[in-house]
C-alpha cells in the first residue's frame, strides 16, 4: 500500500478522501455535535450560526473541511519543495490523525482556526527569497488578528511569525511593525462593530485571553489504542528527524528554510499542548500540522519498505480500531 501511496499521483487522492469519509462516518455515530461554547464574541456568533443549520449539513461542512485542509496541506509541502520529493503522504497523515482526537469529531471553532492557520503557514512559506514583503506582512497579521478573534490562545502565532522572518529573510523592525499593526485591526473592529451595535463588551469578551496554567496533557481520556498509536507516531516522528538532521545539508537551501519553520512551528505546537487546559480542543490541533509533515518524511525516505509497510498499515488499523470500537 505504501508503495502505492508514494508513487500514484492519483490512488493517494483516493485514499486520503475515503479514509476522511469513512474515519468520519464512524466517529460521528458517538461524538459528534456542535460546540458553541467560544472564549470569544465572534467565534459565539460563528458557531451559533453552525448549531442553526441542519444536523447532516454540519458533519458534511466539517468532514469537507478536514479533506480541503488536507489537500492545502499538500499543496503547501510540494509548492515550497519541503520535503525533498513530492508527496501525498503528510496530507493522508493529517487526515488520519485528525481521526485519532475525539474531540476533532465536535464541530468546534479549532475546526475553523486550522483552515485559517494553514494559509497562515503558507504566507510563512513565501517569505522566501521575497523582495518587498509590506503587503504579505500586512495581511498576515491581520489573518493572525482574525484567527486570535476566534480562537484566543492563537494569538502567540503572530510571536512565531516573527521569530520565521528570521530564517527565511533578511529582517527589519518595519517588517516586525507591519505585521503587529495588521494583527491589531480586527481587535479594533470587533470593538468598534460592538461600540455602534450598542453590544456589552469588555477587554475579556473581545480578546478572549484566559490565564495560561501548566498541565498535564490526556488524549481521550487515556484510551489505550489512542496512545498505543501515538506512541507509534512518535517512534516514526523520532526516526524521521534522525533522517532529517543525517540529510539536512545534503538538501538544497529552500528545504532547509522550510524544514526549520517547520521544526519552530513544531515547538510551539508542543508548548500548546503544555500551556493550555485540558478542555481547549486547540491545544493538540496546532501540533498535528507539523506532525503528519514530519512522520512522512520517515516513510518518503524509508529504505527498509517491509518495516515502513508494516507501520504504516499498524497505524491506520489502530486508528479504525478505535473509532470502531468507540461506535
Amino acid at each position: 500500500m505504501l508503495k502505492i501511496l508514494k508513487t500514484s499521483p492519483i490512488f493517494p487522492l483516493i485514499f486520503m478522501v475515503v479514509c476522511g469519509i469513512s474515519g468520519w462516518a464512524l466517529g460521528f455515530t458517538r461524538y459528534f455535535r456542535v460546540d458553541t461554547t467560544a472564549d470569544t464574541l465572534v467565534a459565539q456568533w460563528l458557531m451559533s450560526y453552525f448549531q442553526s443549520l441542519p444536523h447532516r449539513i454540519t458533519i458534511i461542512i466539517l468532514t469537507s473541511l478536514v479533506i480541503l485542509q488536507g489537500f492545502y496541506l499538500n499543496y503547501i509541502m510540494n509548492r515550497n519543495e519541503v520535503l525533498y520529493k513530492n508527496s501525498w503522504l503528510p496530507s493522508v497523515f493529517y487526515v488520519l490523525i485528525m481521526g485519532l482526537f475525539a474531540r476533532n469529531f465536535t464541530f468546534s471553532i479549532h475546526i475553523v482556526v486550522i483552515s485559517l492557520i494553514l494559509i497562515v503557514l503558507n504566507n510563512v512559506f513565501r517569505l522566501y527569497k521575497l523582495n518587498e514583503a509590506k503587503s504579505l506582512n500586512f495581511d498576515t497579521g491581520v489573518l493572525i488578528g482574525v484567527i486570535a478573534c476566534l480562537q484566543p490562545q492563537a494569538a502567540l502565532l503572530i510571536v512565531f511569525y516573527c521569530t520565521v522572518m528570521f530564517i527565511l529573510r533578511a529582517v527589519v523592525l518595519r517588517d516586525i511593525l507591519i505585521a503587529c499593526l495588521g494583527f491589531t485591526l480586527p481587535y479594533l473592529t470587533v470593538a468598534t462593530t460592538c461600540f455602534i451595535l450598542d453590544i456589552p463588551m469588555s477587554f475579556d469578551r473581545i480578546t478572549g485571553f484566559k490565564a495560561i496554567g501548566v498541565s498535564i496533557p490526556f488524549v481521550d481520556y487515556y484510551h489505550k489504542v489512542s496512545i498505543f498509536t501515538l506512541v507509534l507516531l512518535l517512534f516514526c516522528l523520532t526516526i524521521s528527524l534522525l533522517k532529517l538532521s543525517g540529510n539536512f545539508y545534503k538538501n538544497v537551501i529552500r528545504t532547509r528554510n522550510m524544514q526549520q519553520v517547520l521544526f519552530i512551528l513544531s515547538i510551539f505546537g508542543i508548548a500548546y499542548i503544555f500551556a493550555f487546559p485540558n478542555e481547549n480542543s486547540f491545544r493538540y490541533t496546532l501540533f498535528i500540522v507539523p506532525l503528519s509533515a514530519l512522520v512522512s518524511y520517515y516513510f518518503v525516505a524509508a529504505r527498509r519498505w517491509l518495516i515502513a509497510e508494516i507501520l504504516f498499515t499498524l497505524i491506520i488499523g489502530l486508528m479504525y480500531f478505535k473509532l470502531y470500537k468507540a461506535s
